[in-house]
């Protein structure tokens, strides 16, 4: 959730993906405004940092497949796909707010 939007309910059908399911959780304190004392956000800060590696691993893979998927000379509609995310990058900017980034994919 942004900083710009309020805090709400998380979104149905959202589910932690995380290698460390654990750490969906331990970040929940995060989506109420409030004073953190320097332990929470130190402990915060740590756990953000090991999910920003992973998420860096994800979209090194990521990149990854989508080389070797195109040595396979698979067609693909490439404008029905950048379509269909810019759709998901508008509902998720609906949903979360403005700090939602645009992505650029080369199918």
């Amino acid at each position: 959730m942004c900083a710009d939007r309020p805090s709400r309910e998380p979104k149905r059908g959202l589910t932690c993906i995380s290698t460390f399911p654990s750490r969906c959780t331990v970040l929940a304190f995060l989506s109420v405004d409030q004073r953190l004392d320097n332990n929470s956000r130190s402990e915060a800060l740590a756990t953000l940092g090991q999910l920003d590696a992973l998420n860096a691993v994800v979209a090194g893979l990521s990149s990854l497949m989508i080389e070797q998927i195109k040595g396979l000379h698979l067609h693909v509609d490439r404008a029905a796909k950048l379509d269909e995310l810019t759709q998901s990058i508008k509902a998720e900017r609906l949903d979360r707010g403005a700090c939602v980034k645009d992505v650029q994919i080369q199918f």
